[in-house]
């Protein structure tokens, strides 16, 4: 299934440097089980608290709704892939939802950093 999802993605995300996208995918995929603590999580009801059924949610809503798109980017330590849920009409104050992680000196994400917020 990650498969098809990274392929999505690579083909659906913009990205800035031509590298971040398909990193975040990368560090992602490996973590699709990990839990976002309570702390971390800040977005709508999903059936478990976890990356994988957060990137499910974000890739179905821009799959399903062509004009939510998803966008990643790295900024210092700080990677995010997120999706905006704007309507024809609405040319700003549209919701987005991210998931967000923090990575190391190699690039890779830290384990428990994962968080998921949604904004209004």
């Amino acid at each position: 299934m990650f498969g098809v999802a990274g392929h999505y993605i690579y083909i659906n995300v913009p990205d800035a440097d031509g590298h971040a996208a398909r990193h975040i995918v990368t560090e992602i995929g490996r973590n699709l089980e990990q839990e976002i603590s309570e702390d971390n999580y800040s977005c709508g009801l999903y059936e478990q608290q976890t990356v994988g059924s957060v990137l499910s949610d974000m890739l179905s809503s821009s799959i399903a709704h062509k004009l939510n798109p998803l966008s990643a980017g790295c900024f210092e330590t700080t990677c995010s892939l997120s999706v905006s849920y704007c309507r024809p009409w609405q040319t700003q104050e549209c919701n987005q939802t991210f998931l967000i992680y923090q990575r190391d000196q190699n690039d890779d994400a830290i384990l428990g950093s994962f968080k998921c917020i949604d904004l209004p």
